[in-house]
């Protein structure tokens, strides 16, 4: 096309994806799907910050799901259109080759903002699930403390990253085990805080991406907006796939990321 020059299909497990930014294009950008609670899922949430090189290109992706209505009964498949393997724990990506006068740019979306009444949140380690933690530096329980301020499933928390204010997603609450399993993990020397309401999600799209560029070769949302929206048979302003986790260089949830192409 007149975007890729060039492109290369891999699949990824557990001990090699750490190598995904290495076997890029020199300039260009990767997208990859990944099967929603696999052991490459798990590997890349926790460590993908860490992986050489893996600010030099975008990577952009999504984490496959199934179908809501068979919860329990199909599990989540990527596909290697190359090899035509259906396959269930690993991740494939497609890494493209952009000519020189191109280059590619990760943008994020997030409709949830920082409730500035909001007391720090800490964890002393980086994990999918989580139990202690500090609130304004007191020692408590996290799942404890949510039930207490009646924090709902579905309901991120925030963390202000650079700049960019990224969603962490409750899963589950667990009064029982005192823990808290989240769609990604949570890391210990981030600070967390509770977000704001979003009243109108559809309006707040709208109003959003209404300013954005038009060379959007990828975007995905989270699922979950299209549930808090209620965005059945209606239509928000950019194509994609709504997925079961996003990928910005890292796991997102409750975001829309989108890739676009600019001249240089």
């Amino acid at each position: 096309t007149d975007i890729a020059t060039d492109f290369k299909i891999e699949t990824y497990d557990k001990s090699n994806i750490k190598n995904i930014a290495l076997n890029s294009f020199t300039n260009g950008f990767t997208v990859l799907v990944i099967p929603l609670d696999s052991e490459v899922s798990t590997e890349f949430g926790l460590n993908s910050l860490t992986y050489d090189k893996i600010f030099d290109n975008p990577i952009v992706g999504h984490i496959a799901g199934f179908d809501l209505a068979k919860a329990g009964e199909e599990s989540p498949k990527v596909y290697n259109g190359q090899s035509n393997e259906i396959i269930t724990n690993n991740g494939v990506a497609i890494h493209i080759e952009l000519p020189e006068n191109k280059v590619a740019r990760v943008e994020i979306l997030n409709l949830f903002s920082i409730d500035k009444s909001s007391p720090e949140i800490k964890f002393p380690k980086t994990s999918f699930t989580q139990s202690d933690c500090t609130i304004d530096g007191r020692k408590e329980n996290i799942a404890a403390f949510f039930n207490k301020i009646n924090h709902k499933e579905g309901t991120p928390i925030i963390s202000d990253c650079n700049g960019a204010v990224i969603n962490r997603d409750v899963r589950e609450i667990n009064l029982d085990k005192k823990e808290v399993l989240f769609y990604t993990p949570l890391y210990h020397d981030d600070v967390y805080y509770l977000s704001n309401k979003v009243d109108d999600f559809q309006k707040s799209f709208d109003e959003n991406l209404e300013t954005q560029g038009i060379n959007i070769p990828y975007s995905c949302v989270c699922v979950s907006y299209y549930f808090n929206a209620n965005l059945e048979n209606k239509k928000i302003q950019t194509e994609g796939v709504f997925a079961f986790g996003e990928i910005a260089f890292q796991l997102l949830n409750q975001t829309l990321v989108f890739l676009e192409i600019d001249e240089i």
